[in-house]
C-alpha cells in the first residue's frame, strides 16, 4: 500500500467515526425532554372517580353509632352505584352482532 493509500483510508475512518459520534449524540439529543417534564411523565394521571377525598367517609372520623350507620349507608349507595355500573359493562360484553344489508 502506498502512502497515499494509507492517510486516504485514515482520513475517511476518521470521518466515519466522527459522523458515527455525531449521529448517536443528535438522535439522542433530538425530542428529548427535560428534567421536569420527565418527572411530569413518570406521575401517575388521577383517573376518575379515584381521588383523596372519595376515600374519605361522609362523617370523618366520627365513631359514634349513628355516624357509623350513616357511613355504612354512603358505602352501601355506592356499592349500588357499583352494580349498576357492572351491569351496564356486562350488557355491552354481551352485545350481539348486528348484520348489515347491503344497499
Amino acid at each position: 500500500m502506498s502512502q497515499t493509500t494509507k492517510v486516504l483510508l485514515t482520513v475517511v475512518a476518521v470521518v466515519v467515526v466522527l459522523g458515527g459520534i455525531y449521529y448517536f449524540y443528535a438522535r439522542t439529543r433530538t425530542g428529548s425532554v427535560s428534567d421536569e417534564q420527565q418527572v411530569g411523565m413518570m406521575v401517575p394521571q388521577e383517573t376518575v372517580g379515584t381521588s383523596s377525598e372519595a376515600a374519605v367517609l361522609p362523617t370523618g372520623n366520627d365513631t359514634s353509632d349513628a355516624a357509623l350507620g350513616q357511613d355504612l349507608s354512603a358505602i352501601d349507595s355506592q356499592i349500588s352505584g357499583l352494580n349498576a355500573d357492572n351491569a351496564s359493562v356486562n350488557q355491552s360484553l354481551n352485545d350481539q352482532q348486528v348484520t348489515q344489508s347491503s344497499l
